[in-house]
């Protein structure tokens, strides 16, 4: 028979290892709900033209987007919808048109180019945006 202290040495190991494991898996948990409760980044678009998109957001954070609509016609709502470069919707909703100004919240989306279009209720496209999500440096 083994005794009582030789057994406890033989588990020691498997113990430490269930307690590191254990606590990675508090720090990890604990960091994912840092990071879902950061409020998103305000980001004010306007609709893109000669020069091109030159918003630029960084990588990793949800985005609260505030669309200029001054100047469109007003139909009740419009619809919004936030595409990758390779046509890949990302999100689409109704905002009301009420207001000369639209926010919409997008996830955090990959490193990229993103372009964010608002169209009437017949499908008419009446207003692009665009914005790109850059690499951490």
């Amino acid at each position: 028979m083994e005794s009582s202290s030789r057994a406890a040495a033989r588990a020691l190991p498997v113990l430490i290892g269930a307690a590191l494991l254990a606590l990675v898996a508090v720090v990890v948990f604990q960091g994912k709900r840092v990071l879902e409760a950061s409020p998103p980044l305000a980001v004010d678009l306007h609709a893109f033209g000669d020069k091109g998109i030159e918003t630029q957001v960084p990588l990793g954070v949800a985005l609260l987007l505030h669309l200029d609509l001054a100047g469109l016609p007003v139909p009740g709502s419009y619809a919004v919808e936030v595409d990758d470069a390779s046509g890949v919707q990302v999100l689409q909703e109704g905002v009301g048109a009420q207001e000369l100004q639209a926010t919409v919240k997008v996830p955090s989306v990959p490193p990229g180019l993103y372009f964010v279009r608002v169209t009437a209720p017949s499908g008419e496209l009446l207003r692009e945006y665009g914005f790109r999500v850059m690499h951490h440096h």
